[in-house]
């Protein structure tokens, strides 16, 4: 008997992808990858924007303890007459606040000099400028080149200000002396400073250094 042979029916299972399940399938995949990059793209900037801002708080931490440390040794740099006042200059220089004074801080290679600091606000940031005294003739002469430091440097992430106040009188009863808009204050007045206060800022609300710094020996 001859036996008719039947074609075979293809399995599903072998088939493949159509064109059409092919297409959605990319389309889905494509979907999903532009989710994926969207998320990754902000967590991305999320991770950079508060790395910029721990970085700008570390400055700023910085920047207290080395002001703190300057201030605290504030003295005058000559004991005997005339005397050369501890703090020179202390208001506003073209509108942006700025002290000069001397300090035993130890801020250079020599040790027990007084060394002059200028504290300013200047196109860079907040800066300090210290000058090494020439001590050839026994009194101090400060005749070099100021070693720049930028403390909080200005930059497109952080625009940093920085605000003084002084203070007379004592811890229980202080008083405040305002110099004028453009000037400084009067040699009696810096010469009864017991007191300074400063305050650095960054561009975001939580980025602030305050600190009063109580002067060790500020007398004229």
């Amino acid at each position: 008997m001859t036996r008719i042979r039947r074609p075979a029916v293809p399995d599903d299972r072998e088939a493949g992808f159509t064109l059409i399940e092919l297409i959605v399938s990319v389309g889905i995949l494509s979907v999903l990858m532009g989710v994926i990059s969207t998320f990754a793209v902000s967590g991305i900037k999320t991770i950079r924007t508060l790395t910029v801002l721990s970085d700008v708080q570390a400055e700023q931490q910085q920047a207290g303890e080395w002001l703190s440390r300057l201030l605290r040794f504030t003295d005058n740099p000559v004991e005997t007459l005339p005397v050369t006042p501890a703090i020179t200059y202390a208001g506003y220089s073209s509108g942006r606040p700025t002290l000069t004074f001397h300090t035993y801080s130890g801020t250079g290679a020599t040790d027990r000099v007084p060394y002059k600091v200028t504290l300013a606000q200047t196109a860079k940031g907040i800066e300090t400028f210290v000058w090494t005294p020439d001590m050839t003739s026994g009194t101090p002469a400060y005749t070099g080149v100021a070693h720049e430091r930028v403390l909080v440097p200005q930059d497109t992430a952080n625009t940093p200000t920085l605000s003084l106040r002084y203070w007379t009188g004592t811890a229980a009863a202080p008083t405040e002396v305002l110099p004028p808009a453009n000037g400084t204050l009067t040699t009696a007045q810096m010469n009864s400073l017991r007191a300074i206060q400063f305050t650095i800022r960054g561009s975001g609300s939580n980025m602030i250094v305050d600190r009063t710094v109580v002067l060790g020996n500020p007398r004229s």
